[in-house]
C-alpha cells in the first residue's frame, strides 16, 4: 500500500517469519476518523482480514481497528486527538 505522502507499506509473505512478542505490534495514525474508516473499508474490499472498528478510550478521542499481514503480524491504524 503507498499513500501520496510517499509512505509505502508492503505486506509480503516470507518463509521465515518470526512473531513479534507479546504485547508489541505495528501501528500507525491516520489524520482523520474518515481516514481510518476509508482505510478499513479499502482493505476489506482488497480482501484483507480487518477487526471491527474500536473505540477502546471512551474518554478519549481515539478510533482504531486491526488488520495482519500474510504471516499473520497485526497492525493497528488508529486516529486520536494529540
Amino acid at each position: 500500500m503507498r499513500n501520496d505522502d510517499g509512505f509505502l507499506l508492503a505486506l509480503l509473505p516470507t518463509a521465515d517469519h518470526h512473531s513479534l512478542p507479546d504485547g508489541v505490534h505495528i501501528g500507525f495514525g491516520l489524520d482523520s476518523t474518515a481516514a481510518v474508516l476509508g482505510l478499513r473499508a479499502e482493505l476489506f474490499e482488497m480482501g484483507v482480514r480487518v477487526s471491527e472498528l474500536e473505540d477502546c478510550r471512551p474518554d478519549e478521542q481515539h478510533v482504531s481497528f486491526r488488520c495482519w499481514d500474510p504471516d499473520d503480524t497485526e497492525i493497528e491504524v488508529f486516529w486520536q486527538v494529540l
